[in-house]
């Protein structure tokens, strides 16, 4: 737990603060998403056909459980893909030296992982995140910075994600 990342030492503290913000924003959003697409995929499978935009008569059965489950899965999904982000994204990392135990804080509902301090490891590999996205309206060109690297640990087969706007403490914090 020595590493150096992005110029940061990793010796003793991390908090992802205001990132961590958003992505509980994004996953409240997309639990809302997810509400609204189920309760509009009900109210298709069992309405969809009789107003009178739709041709007044009620469609067969099977069209309305298909559509009405794929729009009520297309909410769930999002849900889904969110709360697996959320259970990889690191809210904490806290480095005890006397025990020499490493707590990794995630995001609720998953518990806070504690580990031996040899059975976590930040990557060296920094992922600048930075992707060039066009804007379809104006063709312009903006760019999205998110960097972030990632932490293994021992007995994981997928590795945590680091969020590197996140705050950084060193030892020298510490003292103060």
């Amino acid at each position: 737990m020595t590493a150096t990342v992005a110029g940061h030492s990793a010796a003793r503290r991390y908090r992802a603060g205001a990132q961590a913000m958003k992505v509980v924003a994004i996953t409240l959003l997309s639990l809302g998403c997810a509400v609204g697409a189920v309760w509009w995929g009900i109210d298709i499978g069992q309405t969809w056909g009789v107003r009178e935009a739709d041709g007044g008569v009620l469609k067969p059965l099977w069209q309305r459980v298909a559509l009405g489950s794929g729009l009520a899965l297309l909410g769930g999904a999002f849900l889904a893909g969110m709360l697996v982000y959320c259970r990889f994204y690191i809210v904490s990392l806290d480095v005890d030296d006397k025990t020499q135990r490493v707590r990794i804080g995630r995001l609720p509902p998953f518990p806070a992982l504690r580990y031996p301090r040899d059975h976590v490891h930040i990557g060296t590999d920094v992922h600048t995140g930075h992707h060039d996205l066009v804007d379809l309206l104006s063709v312009q060109s903006r760019g999205v910075d998110a960097p972030w690297a990632t932490v293994t640990v021992r007995g994981w087969r997928w590795p945590l994600l680091l969020d590197l706007r996140g705050r950084f403490e060193s030892s020298d914090d510490d003292a103060r």
